[in-house]
Parts: C-alpha cells; structure tokens; sequence
C-alpha cells in the first residue's frame, strides 16, 4: 500500500470518528437538556417526568424528522484537520447551553 492511500485511510477514519464523536456528544447532552426543560415545563401540567435517556431518545426523534442541511463547501485539500470538526462541535453544544440557560431564567421567572 502507498503512503498516499494510508493517508487516505487515517483521513477517512478521522473524519468518521470525529463525526461520530460530536453527534454522540451532542446527543447526550440535547437530551438531557430536553429532560431537564421537560422537567421545568411540562411535569408542572401533570405530564410524567422523563428519564435522560427517554430525552436522547426523543430528541433523536425530532432530529430524524427535522430537515438536515449540508454544506456545499469543497475542500481541494484533502488533508483532514480537526478545526472544523472542533467548530461545529462548540456551534451546536453553545446551541443547546444557551437554549437551556434561557430555559433556566424562564424557569426562575415561574
């Protein structure tokens, strides 16, 4: 094998493995911050509390049926670098702290 295709393969591999890491990350925390705001907000009308990984699981559902968007971008260079990858994983995570502290102080607000 060249060194050519052993690149290839580790960058393969780096991407998939760092894709896969951020959207597991991710996921665990959107649903237990989907347990914590269900907790806050709809267990007072006397809906059932849910567990954190009955969160992840609905939130996994609504992920599935909500419209994915992929980027356009092409990349000439092919070497795999984990900024991007390390960017959209502080984008979404900010995301979802930031709707949970404004979950937070509607919370303290009640």
């Amino acid at each position: 094998m060249a060194k050519h295709d052993d690149d290839a393969i580790w960058n393969l591999f780096g991407r998939v493995g760092g894709v896969s890491l951020i959207v597991l990350v991710s996921t665990v925390f959107r649903g237990y911050v989907f347990s914590v705001l269900w907790l806050w907000f709809a267990v007072p009308f006397g809906v059932m509390p849910i567990t954190v990984v009955h969160g992840i699981g609905i939130s996994v559902l609504f992920r599935l049926l909500m419209p994915h968007q992929f980027s356009n971008k092409t990349d000439n260079d092919t070497k795999f670098t984990w900024e991007p990858l390390l960017t959209e994983f502080l984008t979404v995570n900010l995301a979802i702290a930031i709707t949970w502290g404004m979950g937070a102080i509607l919370n303290a607000l009640m």
